[in-house]
Protein backbone atom coordinates (compact mmCIF):
# COMPACT_ATOMS: atom_id res chain seq x y z
CA UNK A 1 0.00 0.00 0.00
CA UNK A 2 1.21 3.55 -0.55
CA UNK A 3 1.54 4.36 3.15
CA UNK A 4 3.63 1.33 4.20
CA UNK A 5 7.32 0.81 3.42
CA UNK A 6 10.48 -0.96 4.57
CA UNK A 7 13.45 1.30 5.30
CA UNK A 8 17.12 0.28 5.35
CA UNK A 9 18.78 2.43 8.02
CA UNK A 10 22.55 3.08 8.03
CA UNK A 11 23.45 5.04 11.18
CA UNK A 12 27.14 5.94 11.48
CA UNK A 13 27.35 5.00 15.16
CA UNK A 14 25.10 1.92 15.38
CA UNK A 15 24.34 -1.32 13.52
CA UNK A 16 22.45 -1.10 10.23
CA UNK A 17 18.75 -1.94 10.55
CA UNK A 18 15.59 -2.69 8.58
CA UNK A 19 12.49 -0.88 9.82
CA UNK A 20 8.87 -1.34 8.82
CA UNK A 21 7.07 1.99 8.78
CA UNK A 22 3.43 3.07 8.61
CA UNK A 23 2.78 6.67 7.56
CA UNK A 24 6.20 7.78 8.79
CA UNK A 25 6.14 5.96 12.13
CA UNK A 26 9.61 4.43 11.85
CA UNK A 27 10.09 1.23 13.77
CA UNK A 28 6.71 -0.43 14.07
CA UNK A 29 8.75 -3.59 13.49
CA UNK A 30 12.51 -3.49 13.13
CA UNK A 31 15.67 -5.58 13.32
CA UNK A 32 19.28 -4.46 13.31
CA UNK A 33 22.44 -6.16 12.00
CA UNK A 34 23.25 -7.39 15.52
CA UNK A 35 20.00 -9.40 15.61
CA UNK A 36 18.12 -7.07 17.96
CA UNK A 37 14.44 -7.09 16.97
CA UNK A 38 11.57 -4.99 18.31
CA UNK A 39 7.87 -4.71 17.56
CA UNK A 40 5.18 -2.31 18.70
CA UNK A 41 1.79 -3.93 19.26
CA UNK A 42 -0.24 -0.74 19.75
CA UNK A 43 -2.43 -2.41 22.38
CA UNK A 44 -4.31 0.05 24.53
CA UNK A 45 -3.22 0.11 28.16
CA UNK A 46 -5.29 1.49 31.00
CA UNK A 47 -2.18 2.79 32.77
CA UNK A 48 -0.94 4.97 29.90
CA UNK A 49 0.66 8.30 30.69
CA UNK A 50 2.76 10.96 29.00
CA UNK A 51 6.44 9.94 28.94
CA UNK A 52 8.99 8.90 26.32
CA UNK A 53 7.24 7.97 23.06
CA UNK A 54 7.84 4.60 21.43
CA UNK A 55 9.80 5.90 18.38
CA UNK A 56 12.58 7.03 20.76
CA UNK A 57 12.58 3.65 22.52
CA UNK A 58 12.76 1.80 19.19
CA UNK A 59 15.65 3.94 17.92
CA UNK A 60 17.58 3.48 21.17
CA UNK A 61 17.00 -0.30 21.11
CA UNK A 62 18.17 -0.55 17.48
CA UNK A 63 21.39 1.26 18.36
CA UNK A 64 22.42 -1.57 20.72
CA UNK A 65 24.41 -4.72 19.92
CA UNK A 66 23.24 -7.02 22.74
CA UNK A 67 19.98 -7.72 24.55
CA UNK A 68 21.29 -6.66 27.97
CA UNK A 69 21.92 -3.15 26.63
CA UNK A 70 18.40 -3.07 25.15
CA UNK A 71 16.78 -4.08 28.43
Amino acid sequence: TPYVTLLHLHPSDAPAALAFTIIGCVGMLAMNAAGIAIGINMLVATDGRTEVTWPFVVRKALAQTNIDAVL
